[in-house]
Parts: structure tokens; sequence; C-alpha cells
């Protein structure tokens, strides 16, 4: 949280509600003066650079989700990484925006192989609790077996409508609205 001190002041006494409840686990807070403050939101923004630098070969995806049902969502992503034996990390944001990185740990085209497998079922989860789902952040094989732009969203004739409005002669983000994957345009 971050704010005036009285904005500050009521989410601190609306988080000590909320974890006062049954269903939390643990409380703890921390108080950052200005300068720390500024340092982890830096830290949060170079997470997914730090990673790439990291794992050049993982793959990020951005999920965004209901705040309230981004718990079970955890949960859901979390398994099926698990049960691909990849090793996971997620960062959220309170807004919903939610960054899940798969890190693979063998060679390159097994590693793609895997990652196909599991983006499909990312892809598949977050279109059965209607979150959007991209992946951004991925090797240049995997742009080239799966649509990194997830599957098409119920709304697809509205979006295509817009887009073709707006970009008739398709320069922006080619392949991104159209439904269709075609890997030679599938780059973010």
């Amino acid at each position: 949280m971050e704010g005036t001190p009285e904005v500050c002041e009521r989410f601190a006494r609306d988080l000590q509600r909320m974890a006062g409840q049954p269903a939390a686990k643990s409380q703890l807070f921390t108080e950052f003066n200005e300068n720390e403050a500024a340092d982890l939101w830096h830290y949060i923004a170079q997470a997914v650079p730090l990673l790439l630098e990291a794992s050049p070969g993982a793959a990020i995806f951005k999920i965004a989700q209901l705040p309230a049902r981004l718990h079970p969502l955890f949960a859901q992503l979390s398994a099926i990484a698990e049960r691909a034996g990849l090793p996971h990390s997620l960062l959220a944001r309170a807004c919903g925006v939610v960054y899940f990185a798969l890190v693979p740990i063998t060679d390159e085209a097994d590693s793609v192989r895997r990652l196909a497998e599991v983006a499909s079922a990312i892809f598949q989860l977050c279109a059965k609790e209607n979150a959007a789902v991209m992946l951004p952040w991925c090797p240049t094989a995997l742009k080239r077996t799966v649509n990194i732009w997830g599957p098409p969203q119920p709304n697809l004739d509205l979006m295509r409508s817009l887009k073709t409005a707006r970009d008739p002669q398709n320069i922006f983000a080619p392949g991104r609205i159209t439904g269709n994957f075609n890997p030679s345009s599938n780059t973010p």
C-alpha cells in the first residue's frame, strides 16, 4: 500500500481485519520509509527483466483476473507447473495482474516441448476461469509453436471490427486480434 498517512492507516486497518478472518494464514506488516518504498517499487518493476537475464529460456505469462479470484488461480497455476516438473515463480499486483514464470531446466528442444504443453494447459485454465492471458516473454522457438496471444476472447468480433477501423492495413500487432494463429506474425 502506498499513499497519504490516512490512506495507509485505512489500508492497514482493513488488512488487519482481513488477516484476522479464519481463512487468513498469517499476518506480517512492514512499514517502509520513502527511500525504501522507492527501492521496493524499482525491484518489482525489474522482476521480469532480471528473471529473463538469469534464465533466458523462461516463459513468462501475463494474466489479468479479478483480484477476488486470484487465490484459486495461483493454486491452479502452481499445480500445472508442478505436474510438469517446472520451477516457477509468481508476481501478483493488487490490481489483478499476475506474472507467472516457468523456468525450464532441461535442454532447449525438450524444454520447448514441455513449455508448449504447459502453456496450452495455462491458456485452457485461464479461458475456463475467464482470465485474460498472453505470453509476452518466451524463447523464440516457443513462439513458433504456441499462440502467445492466448485463446480468442468472447468479444473477438467486436475487437476485430475495432482493429479494422483503427488499423485497416494491420500494421500494429499483426496477428494479435485475428483469432487465427500464424507463427510468422506471432511476435509481441
